[in-house]
């Protein structure tokens, strides 16, 4: 299939209109998101007590580790999974084939629609939090690193987005998919560095962290943000990232023209 750029571009202005319809439902997921992330700062800081640092973290290394995990959150992380699964289940999937487009675009044009809208709300928090605790803000003095911040939470998106995508095509085969969901969430929390840095957690258990797409999803970005990985390290780590974003968008595309197979075109 041809990829035609003015059909998407007129797709994604169609999500923005729609999108902008429901900016206060949008509003209340952005402070659903937010609200378990802003009590971990708190924690950490009574956790230090009288000390300056914690295995190479200071007070403002700390918070401001939450604050870019609460961005990443809005802005890089994909929540695709249930709406294809109301497309595949409720038979909504039929009227999309029919149009000459690709559906996993079609799906990620909705997605990152979505997610300039919440970047608004990113933007709004980090500001408040410079303008109210700078001391508890570390920000970037080059360009670059936040050129290279970007560029890893872009390459989070797409995967997030993929695996998202394929907890949702499961739909095809096992129609409810919230146990698979809860699955994938549990393993993304525990390994992306979500609930803490890796940094505080087992050698062995950051080895195996480093193998696995979840570091990049979090972690590895907020650890460039913070200017805590450089050098070899640095590109390592873009390597593994880039790796894995190849291969989760190749898994996702294989598991999207098998699903399609099973698809009878009614609802499950």
């Amino acid at each position: 299939m041809i990829f035609n750029v003015k059909e998407y571009w007129q797709i994604a202005k169609n999500f923005w209109q729609l999108h902008l319809a429901y900016r206060g439902r949008i509003a209340v997921w952005v402070i659903v998101d937010l609200v378990s992330f802003i009590v971990f700062p708190f924690i950490w800081l009574a956790i230090f007590g009288d000390r300056q640092m914690i295995i190479g973290y200071t007070r403002a290394d700390i918070v401001t580790y939450y604050i870019i995990v609460a961005i990443i959150s809005l802005v890089f992380s994909s929540h695709i999974y249930l709406i294809v699964n109301r497309d595949i289940v409720n038979g909504e999937l039929n009227s999309i084939l029919t149009r000459p487009i690709n559906y996993l675009l079609y799906r990620f044009t909705h997605e990152w629609t979505y997610k300039s809208l919440e970047l608004v709300f990113a933007v709004i928090l980090f500001l408040a939090m410079l303008v109210c605790a700078p001391q508890y803000l570390v920000v970037p003095k080059q360009f670059f690193t936040w050129v290279l911040f970007v560029l890893a939470g872009v390459l989070s998106l797409v995967m997030s987005f993929c695996i998202q995508m394929m907890v949702g095509l499961a739909s095809f085969w096992l129609g409810e998919v919230r146990s698979l969901l809860q699955l994938r969430l549990f393993i993304e929390k525990l390994f992306s560095g979500e609930l803490a840095p890796l940094t505080f957690f087992p050698v062995a258990f950051q080895v195996l962290a480093t193998w696995l797409p979840f570091k990049y999803f979090v972690y590895f970005p907020a650890q460039i943000f913070l200017g805590k990985v450089g050098g070899w390290n640095l590109l390592y780590g873009f390597l593994y990232a880039v790796g894995w974003t190849v291969l989760l968008i190749g898994l996702t595309v294989v598991v999207w023209r098998r699903g399609l197979k099973q698809y009878d075109g009614s609802s499950i």
